[in-house]
């Protein structure tokens, strides 16, 4: 449910905010912004500011909440699994310096599996990656804030005609890739805590 709900607001929050303004070139806000010099200084600044804020929202909260759903649902499999029958399934550590800042005696790190599979090593860099970012992952993270927030705007303003859509829609498709393979080699380059492999 956390996943859900933080997955949902993350991606369907913006568009909702825009669903009801209408064509974005008509709004007063941005006549006035596109008027001002001022104004229109601010509003690129923030829109060269939003794809790091996206970034980071998909690079942490949204890998961080599908991650552990992905794992719970994993060891669920595996409790109806006779093969893991009488095992324990997961373990938790204490870690230093993980999302929401230090704390005395460390967080607890749950969810981690005491079985490694291709599957479960994929999930936990995820879940890792998500609780314990690095800069490599936020920067690749930010392109795809950066396509996330285009195609939210070139939607809602709208582009007019068809080759304006495709040209948009192209690009989104490009960074989109571009940001999920670079994010995914920053994932795969982040080496699994030592007691994995075990």
């Amino acid at each position: 449910m956390l996943f859900l709900v933080v997955a949902g607001m993350s991606l369907v929050a913006l568009p909702l905010a825009f669903s009801d303004m209408g064509p974005l070139q008509a709004s007063d806000g941005l006549a006035r912004a596109l008027a001002d010099p001022a104004e229109g200084l601010a509003l690129i600044a923030v829109l060269f500011l939003m794809p790091l804020v996206w970034g980071g929202i998909f690079a942490w909260l949204v890998v961080a909440t599908g991650a552990m759903a992905a794992l719970s649902t994993v060891f669920l499999a595996r409790a109806l699994n006779r093969d893991f029958a009488g095992e324990k399934l997961s373990f938790s550590t204490m870690e230093d310096a993980v999302m929401g800042g230090p704390s005395t005696g460390g967080v607890a790190m749950s969810l981690q599996p005491v079985r490694s599979t291709p599957v479960s090593d994929f999930l936990i860099r995820a879940y890792w990656a998500g609780w314990k970012p690095d800069v490599n992952l936020y920067l690749s993270s930010t392109i795809l804030g950066g396509a996330y927030l285009f195609t939210v705007v070139w939607v809602f303003w709208p582009a007019d005609g068809w080759m304006w859509q495709l040209l948009c829609a192209a690009v989104t498709v490009i960074l989109a890739v571009w940001g999920a393979w670079r994010y995914r080699r920053a994932l795969l380059g982040r080496p699994l805590p030592g007691y994995f492999g075990r």
